[in-house]
């Protein structure tokens, strides 16, 4: 048993260096010495324990997926007001900075998940839980009286994640387009439209 947990172990550490490198160069530009150095393995340990690379490229964006679905319904369930959820969860969307790991992977991870079927799978799966989320809060915002919804909440809901998704990707390749504060405001000014909420920024924002 301790041998299996020893393993287990030392897969998420590589899946954490894969993590970091995919975040600060993207798939295409990792490299296997690089995970190694970062996990505190030699080149040959790594492929011990993934003889294909491709596979742990898969893996730690696949991981990401689902963490990242979690981390969101975190949030909104820590909260009791369909208002402060719908912002909170809206804000927790985009990526604050370089060190904002897990959303430069998610972005920054495009191309692979073109070139991957189990990778589509998994954006999809992570894609529909946000949308359920998102279709969660708006139901039952609408339902306290907290909203007044303009249209379906499915397709409400869609959108939000959708718009996320646009004005993520403009930040993670500098752009220039728009950056994380006008981005979220951005989203929030649908949101305003489609439920009615003043859905105001803690602090004003920043």
């Amino acid at each position: 048993m301790p041998r299996v947990k020893n393993q287990d172990a030392r897969r998420e550490a590589l899946r954490t260096a894969m993590r970091r490198a995919i975040a600060e160069r993207g798939p295409a530009g990792v490299r296997l010495r690089d995970v190694a150095r970062e996990a505190g393995m030699s080149p040959q340990s790594v492929l011990y324990y993934y003889p294909d690379i491709d596979a742990l490229v898969e893996e730690s964006i696949a991981n990401v997926h689902a963490r990242y679905a979690d981390e969101r319904r975190s949030v909104a369930e820590g909260l009791e007001g369909s208002e402060d959820q719908l912002r909170a969860v809206i804000e927790a969307g985009f990526p604050e900075g370089e060190d904002d790991e897990h959303l430069l992977v998610l972005y920054q991870s495009v191309g692979a998940v073109r070139a991957s079927l189990a990778l589509q799978t998994s954006t999809r799966a992570m894609t529909e839980r946000q949308v359920d989320l998102y279709q969660r809060i708006l139901e039952v915002g609408e339902a306290r009286g907290e909203f007044a919804l303009t249209g379906d909440a499915r397709t409400i809901a869609s959108n939000l994640v959708a718009l996320e998704d646009a004005y993520g990707g403009y930040i993670v390749e500098r752009a220039g387009v728009v950056g994380h504060s006008e981005a979220i405001e951005r989203v929030l000014a649908y949101a305003r439209l489609a439920t009615g909420a003043a859905l105001a920024r803690l602090n004003g924002g920043s």
